[in-house]
């Protein structure tokens, strides 16, 4: 039979709002996409339901609203960057459509009776993949008295009650279905956003599903153990479209990249289309939690063609083995992390070393030791670390999980952009307590990684803390250990004052007072008349702040080496000149460069071993031109504006963003001036 006239067939709407809180770029709606493609497959589908174009680029309800032509159907796809968005369209949707459907899908939904109960306009919730689920509901609705109690994976209302379907119990073997890219459903959406200017981010995936279960994280159910892999072809023809179409980002949707042999041939294909088109610019993909020697040849593939977003990815959360074990995650051990940094820092390659705040079993000293641990193995650049979530559809989020190991959450606005609309903001549940860690544990546990992703991987503090290490007798743990409680208890101090802020933003988050999950405040920055006022989260509070006073934060710091550290000799002294000498300043004018002189090489010393230090007078040219994320922003100086703008770019790693880089430093004059120094107590990796 042909398919119906498409003024007879029933509407199909589809809401699938991006991640606007974090980033400017639009995703296209690829799981709008997906289920079309899987459904369309079945002719009864093709010829009773007409597919109306996504709903994507969210801009208020009542302005989306008008875009919703008569459905049949309305469904949404919710996580918890739309989940408030959607649920507000929706009930406006079905108020001005009664007769409508309503179908909430996505991972924010879990199989459970209550999402039904606490919203009342919506008809039907999935849980899980949603390609088959969704079809089964679609070809049911055709019969003249539907009966969903055969679809598993749903809870759905009848005459008043919410009625739960069986449970899928892993991931579907057949949900295969033609790309709904080479399909052509998504042209139209690509060519709209192109006409718009902005910029285009697509979503692929070669698999789905992950073999691992930590607690914390969507696909450590039973429901996604079993991994589907896509056609391969599907996968080329994807990248080819994709990138013959311009499109600006591709995101592997992808758990584990480099777990499989055949995902280097995936990253093949990226990199000859980049080379072949210009396209993609970005590229990103959640590698395989158990980095091995795949994972680094795709890491340097994909670093050699310009796609390695984030740096080559090493995923600890934590060296603490209980703290692992309690959330179903073994450690491949330091020696196995320490080769596979060694081979990225030899290629030149940056790293993004991964921890988790609040995890059940850390406490405050065995968090700050997985930093220290790090350190001691040369890890010093791209800590990348992130505050627990409870999210959805976790192990973590069941209850008798919470109360073995006490867990407490706070509900807190997503960091970010807000809607136009006021009263609403998209919500995340941020997990502020455990048997383990009390919330002023919290606190400080938060501030002390804004200290270790500023200074240390940030570079303020870093090289003198290796110097110190090296040379001195003073390890790191030992450093930040005394550096943290002497200014924690000097709000006098610059550096003191700047880390009792945060400490006051990261408390309005446990006291539930107006913040969100980042702590993000409004601040005044001033600086030689120059005043900017910007809303940010408390890591680039103390950023900003300390580099505007940079020169009496290091005055401070000589006053702490020598009262709480006992080091008051000239060579020390001078490794504290010379890591103030790195840290850029405002009124640095990248025409003029700078020069300063030194009786010590201490560009050689940190770039080399780490373990000898020549005395010798040497001249220091300061030349660089840019600063900010891998130095993409042009220095301007004595411009707080311009100066602000270098963090504005997403980097979780706070890479060196306010120093001079090592490459741009040139040495003019050398002359010899004593003895070498030299340090055989412990080998210092690279500076990076």
């Amino acid at each position: 039979m042909p398919p119906k006239h498409i003024t007879d067939r029933r509407n199909i709407c589809f809401a699938e709002f991006a991640n606007q809180s974090w980033f400017t770029e639009i995703y296209i709606p690829y799981v709008w996409g997906s289920l079309r493609a899987f459904a369309e497959q079945h002719n009864d589908i093709v010829s009773e339901y007409n597919w109306q174009e996504p709903l994507y680029d969210y801009t208020n309800s009542d302005d989306v609203l008008e875009q919703v032509d008569s459905p049949d159907v309305f469904a949404f796809s919710g996580y918890m960057w739309n989940w408030n968005k959607s649920l507000k369209l929706s009930q406006k949707v079905k108020t001005k459509y009664p007769k409508c459907s309503i179908i909430a899908g996505g991972p924010q939904v879990v199989h459970s009776p209550e999402l039904l109960r606490a919203h009342p306009w919506i008809d039907i919730s999935v849980c899980g993949a949603g390609e088959q689920t969704f079809r089964d509901i679609l070809l049911e609705r055709l019969n003249e008295a539907p009966d969903f109690s055969h679809i598993p994976g749903i809870h759905f209302r009848n005459n008043g009650h919410v009625y739960a379907g069986a449970t899928r119990d892993r991931v579907p073997e057949d949900i295969d279905a033609p790309s709904p890219y080479t399909a052509g459903y998504l042209d139209k959406v690509i060519d709209e956003v192109h006409s718009k200017g902005k910029t285009i981010v697509a979503r692929v995936e070669t698999n789905r599903g992950c073999p691992y279960r930590c607690t914390y994280c969507g696909h450590g159910t039973i429901a996604h153990t079993h991994i589907h892999h896509f056609p391969k072809q599907r996968t080329v023809e994807d990248i080819r479209y994709l990138t013959e179409k311009q499109v600006f980002g591709i995101y592997c949707l992808d758990a584990n990249l480099g777990m499989y042999e055949q995902d280097t041939g995936f990253t093949d294909t990226i990199c000859s289309a980049k080379k072949r088109t210009g396209y993609p610019k970005f590229f990103f993909s959640s590698m395989a939690k158990n980095s091995n020697d795949r994972v680094f040849q795709i890491s340097k593939q994909l670093y050699q063609h310009g796609l390695l977003s984030r740096g080559g990815n090493i995923s600890v959360q934590s060296m603490n083995l209980s703290v692992l074990e309690n959330i179903d995650r073994k450690m491949i051990g330091i020696n196995k992390y320490m080769d596979l940094k060694k081979k990225y820092t030899e290629l030149g390659i940056p790293t993004l070393t991964e921890l988790i705040v609040g995890l059940p079993g850390e406490t405050f000293e065995t968090f700050k030791q997985s930093f220290y641990t790090l350190q001691n193995a040369g890890f010093h650049d791209g800590y990348g670390t992130f505050a627990l979530l409870m999210l959805p559809n976790t192990p973590m989020s069941k209850p008798e999980y919470q109360e073995k190991h006490g867990i407490r959450y706070v509900t807190r606005p997503v960091h970010g952009r807000a809607s136009a609309e006021e009263d609403l903001r998209e919500e995340v549940n941020l997990v502020i307590k455990t048997n383990s860690m009390s919330e002023t544990d919290w606190v400080k546990m938060r501030v002390f990684e804004q200290v270790m992703r500023v200074f240390h991987s940030g570079g303020p503090l870093r090289f003198l803390a290796i110097y110190l290490n090296a040379l001195e007798d003073t390890a790191f743990a030992q450093f930040y250990d005394e550096l943290f409680d002497y200014f924690w208890e000097r709000s006098e101090t610059i550096f003191g004052s700047t880390l009792n802020t945060a400490r006051e933003a990261y408390q309005r988050i446990v006291d539930l007072e107006e913040a969100d999950q980042a702590g993000s405040q409004k601040y005044k920055f001033s600086w030689q008349k120059q005043e900017v006022e910007l809303t940010v989260s408390p890591y680039r509070f103390v950023w900003y702040q300390c580099s505007l006073h940079r020169d009496a934060f290091f005055r401070e710091f000589a006053v702490f080496l020598r009262e709480i550290l006992n080091i008051d000799n000239p060579r020390a002294l001078e490794a504290l000149r010379f890591q103030q000498s790195l840290w850029l300043h405002p009124s640095y004018d990248p025409e003029e460069g700078k020069v300063e002189e030194f009786g010590w090489d201490w560009i050689e010393f940190f770039t080399g071993d780490g373990r000898v230090l020549n005395e010798v007078h040497i001249g220091i040219k300061y030349q660089d031109q840019q600063m900010g994320y891998y130095s993409q922003v042009e220095i301007v100086p004595n411009d707080l504006n311009a100066f602000f703008k270098a963090s504005q770019s997403i980097d979780p790693a706070e890479r060196q963003r306010y120093v001079h880089q090592f490459d741009k430093l040139e040495k003019i004059t050398t002359y010899n001036a004593g003895a070498n120094c030299d340090s055989s107590r412990s080998r210092v990796g690279n500076s990076g």
